[in-house]
């Protein structure tokens, strides 16, 4: 992880006390979103509902991109375990999880229940062949352990990978921006839900909706790289094209 920090392209959501956070890991032939989530306790399905959105926006603009997420997701009634065909929902909060997850292939690959029998920290991968290349594992813990998050060491196995030098992370065009579907996106949301937040949580939500609707209206294009240093001046830089032009004739 270390050597693929240089290629992290971060991406943040936060709403309604929801709590994620995802890196994008580029290598040669290898493309991976990590993903961290934490959701509250007795949360309202809508917040479920906003983070399966989340990841799924982050698939669609990440097409060849694999997914690995894991996190608190506090469903203790729902069994979400391996494959979507045997995942069974016993409230709303965990069919929204089920409906949304279902689609992308994704796999539960955390079988370590806690002291009630039930799994709060879930393990999600569509990764191929992942029994081999994941271990989730209880190994134990450095201090008292949760009655109802039991220590979990997750190791993911990636193996031939070759890392690439940085490039620079794609940027919002706002020039090509849909600025009539972002008016009506605007113009249709509910904003009573700020009203009982405080302050911060209702900034909180505002820039987590304007986020998204960036998301969905702007699109990305990716920087340029830059010919010279960027610490080189335009009159230096000047100089050195007037020297390549001033030596191509003597070129042999």
């Amino acid at each position: 992880m270390a050597n693929m920090a240089e290629n992290m392209d971060r991406q943040y959501g936060r709403q309604y006390g929801l709590e994620q956070v995802f890196a994008r890991l580029d290598s040669s032939g290898f493309n991976l979103i990590v993903g961290c989530v934490y959701i509250p306790p007795d949360s309202h399905p809508e917040v479920y509902k906003a983070h399966t959105s989340f990841v799924q926006q982050l698939t669609k603009r990440n097409p060849d991109t694999s997914l690995f997420l894991m996190g608190d997701y506090n469903l203790p009634r729902d069994d979400i375990r391996g494959d979507p065909d045997g995942w069974l929902a016993s409230s709303t909060q965990g069919l929204a999880v089920i409906e949304d997850f279902s689609f992308l292939n994704l796999r539960q690959v955390n079988f370590t229940p806690n002291s009630l029998g039930s799994i709060l920290d879930l393990v999600f991968t569509n990764l191929p062949d992942c029994e081999e290349s994941i271990v989730v594992d209880y190994n134990g813990s450095l201090v008292d352990c949760d009655r109802y998050h039991p220590s979990v060491s997750v190791i993911l196995d990636i193996e031939d990978v070759t890392y690439e030098q940085t490039n620079v992370p794609p940027s919002f065009n706002f020039k090509k921006a849909d600025f009539s579907k972002l008016r009506s996106y605007l113009e249709h949301i509910d904003w009573s839900c700020i009203c009982g937040l405080d302050l911060d949580n209702a900034v909180e939500v505002f820039y987590s909706v304007l986020f998204f609707a960036i998301m969905e209206c702007v699109p990305t294009v990716s920087a340029s790289t830059f010919n010279f240093p960027q610490w080189t001046s335009q009159e230096l830089r000047n100089l050195i094209k007037l020297k390549r032009i001033a030596i191509r004739p003597l070129a042999i």
